[in-house]
């Protein structure tokens, strides 16, 4: 047995073991089990382009569909894993941009930030998902934005936004800055998280140029504030989550003409 062999068979039954999709969709990958390293080996170099594409793509369907991503950041990545099972894996799927748009980074870590970055490459023009995190643990604001202004250039090709944040009391909101005065004309869906649990309660002042598409908008921790974006109207779906503590009468009034200029709106939650 040669050694890249096993190397190639314990990078698949380590992916695989990962991979939350229905095996019955994918028979192949049953029968690769029972295989002998050599035999399961020459398989897995010899599957269809498109069949090593689908597999990736079925690995990435609780990262779209995900609503507990707060909790799960940084999970399994069914692209990046199987990019580094083999020279001929990684050529196919880096060459399929289409793998490339779920990205995901905890700018409190430089090679995450790195790794965004390969994301927003790879991915080429199309439509992308972002997911940002940052405890305010790096020392300089400068810093912080550096790893964030990538994102902020590929703004118009994001579909989806979501940041768990920690609002630093001397930075106030500034992390938002790079997205308050641009425009966002594939938003559908915001989500925005403030992480400190007790501190004061910001503002959302993001895309005030537009967002004529989004109609997904949840924020926690933030408050609403006058006069309204412009991306209000379009909204049919919107959550303020940790928000009541702060609703002042000041507040009240903020928010209720906030909701009459969302003449779409279905679904309206609010909770402490």
């Amino acid at each position: 047995m040669r050694p890249n062999q096993t190397i190639v068979r314990n990078e698949w039954l380590c992916f695989k073991s990962d991979l939350h999709i229905d095996l019955k969709t994918f028979a192949l990958l049953e029968v690769l089990d029972t295989m002998s390293a050599p035999k399961c080996a020459l398989v897995l170099s010899s599957l269809p382009n498109e069949l090593l594409e689908a597999i990736v793509v079925a690995g990435q369907e609780d990262r779209v569909t995900d609503s507990n991503w707060q909790t799960q950041f940084g999970t399994f990545k069914s692209e990046w894993t199987l990019s580094h099972v083999s020279r001929r894996f990684r050529n196919v799927i880096v060459g399929a941009p289409a793998l490339w748009t779920l990205a995901e980074a905890d700018l409190d870590v430089e090679g995450s930030a790195e790794i965004l970055k390969l994301y927003l490459d790879r991915s080429q023009g199309y439509k992308i998902s972002a997911t940002l995190r940052s405890d305010s643990k790096v020392a300089h604001y400068d810093i912080l934005l550096r790893r964030l202004n990538p994102l902020v250039h590929h703004i118009n090709r994001i579909w989806r936004l979501r940041m768990m944040v920690v609002l630093r009391e001397e930075w106030g909101a500034a992390m938002l800055v790079p997205f308050r005065d641009g425009a966002a004309p594939y938003l559908q869906r915001l989500e925005i998280v403030n992480n400190l649990i007790e501190g004061d309660n910001w503002g959302i002042q993001m895309f005030c140029s537009g967002a004529p598409r989004l109609s997904f908008l949840r924020v926690d921790g933030f408050k609403f504030e006058l006069p309204a974006a412009p991306w209000a109207a379009p909204l049919t779906h919107l959550e303020l989550r940790r928000s009541t503590r702060y609703l002042d009468p000041a507040n009240v009034r903020n928010l209720v003409a906030v909701t009459m200029q969302c003449h779409s709106l279905v679904h309206f939650c609010t909770s402490t």
